[in-house]
């Protein structure tokens, strides 16, 4: 019972200091403190972000002190660019592992999961149709080889799934962005797990299954 109650205290002590810090600290502090209290308090859900673009700070900051990686992207056009870019230094902090799944864009035409991502983007930007996406996926591909001839813990597959999220993981966190059909997957919400959480757990899990079934390039 004297636990049950110490955690009680603990709680809504966080929950009291949160408050306070809320308003005297810088808008970068104030999350790290944020952050810090929902670990002591057990709390799963790190951070909330509006969009992916606006979690990409975060993202890049996990990415560049992890030891192991594992990205699920839709088409994989960030990869190319400063969220990522400490995956690919050659001199940056030692990876163990770091494992990108990209749509296969062999898999295409009438009735694939990459015409049913097209017929879903043309609704919210025109730009999208005429095979664009494969062209993208296709650019990344080729990105990704080129750099995974210098990084031999570098591997990529190929997936044949529909393309309805993002996923970022790392052995410490999780970052899941939901696609929508009615807009970009930059301006959809993101979420910040932390290892444990069940949801975590269910990104990873998610990722191992898509790797096991993808083909390598």
């Amino acid at each position: 019972m004297g636990e049950f109650w110490m955690g009680v205290v603990s709680s809504v002590a966080a929950s009291g200091l949160l408050v306070g810090f809320g308003w005297i600290t810088s808008s970068n502090m104030r999350r790290r403190v944020r952050r810090a209290l929902l670990q002591v308090t057990g709390a799963g859900v790190l951070e909330t972000f509006k969009s992916q673009r606006e979690a990409a700070p975060a993202v890049a900051a996990a990415l560049a002190e992890a030891r192991s990686v594992r990205v699920f992207a839709g088409r994989g056009n960030e990869l190319t660019r400063d969220t990522f870019h400490s995956l690919w230094e050659t001199g940056a902090r030692k990876k163990s592992e770091v494992k990108v799944l990209l749509p296969d864009p062999d898999e295409t035409g009438p009735g694939s999961w990459i015409d049913d991502h097209e017929q879903e983007a043309v609704k919210y930007d025109g730009g999208q149709a005429g095979g664009l996406i494969v062209h993208q996926i296709r650019v990344n591909v080729a990105y990704i080889e080129n750099v995974a001839k210098n990084l031999d813990h570098v591997e990529l597959a190929l997936y044949d799934y529909p393309s309805i999220g993002r996923l970022v993981i790392t052995e410490k966190v999780a970052f899941l962005t939901a696609y929508s059909d009615i807009r970009h997957g930059a301006d959809s919400p993101c979420v910040m797990l932390s290892a444990g959480h069940p949801l975590y757990d269910f990104a990873a899990r998610l990722f191992d299954k898509v790797w096991q079934t993808s083909r390598r390039p």
